[in-house]
């Protein structure tokens, strides 16, 4: 961004663009059904990185990101088995709208705090993560739709 708040340059990102390797998105992912920016830097490495939605795949994308906004490497965090979010209970999540944001930025040591939310069945998906973007812990709180 320049100071005046205007863009000054931009990196594409999808499958096989940017970074991403081929075939790490489904055709139908819908990548960037919402984009956390302000998480920090996950990895340690001095840059910031990226989380990102994809709805049909529900799933979060972590983008660990190059100076140049490339994607430096790519965690996938998923219903899926092995995919993270199992270890809290939560499943359901195929084809439905939700949103990411962190409570906090990522400082060097301490683990990342977010929050998903699961329109369709009225949840709030709270998950720590560690620095390599694995799920410390977490919780689902429904919530009501009245």
């Amino acid at each position: 961004m320049r100071p005046d708040g205007t863009v000054s340059n931009t990196q594409p990102l999808s499958d096989g663009v940017g970074g991403i390797p081929e075939n790490t998105l489904a055709s139908n992912a819908q990548f960037g059904t919402a984009i956390e920016a302000g998480a920090g830097d996950l990895n340690g490495d001095g840059l910031r990185d990226v989380l990102v939605l994809s709805r049909h795949m529900s799933a979060v994308f972590i983008l660990h990101m190059n100076v140049d906004d490339t994607v430096q490497s790519v965690r996938q965090l998923s219903t899926a088995s092995g995919g993270g979010f199992e270890s809290l209970g939560v499943s359901g999540l195929n084809g439905v709208n939700f949103g990411i944001a962190a409570l906090s930025p990522r400082q060097p040591g301490n683990p990342v705090d977010l929050v998903m939310t699961d329109y369709n069945n009225f949840r709030l998906i709270f998950a720590r993560l560690h620095a390599n973007g694995t799920v410390i812990d977490g919780s689902v709180e429904t919530v009501s739709n009245g």
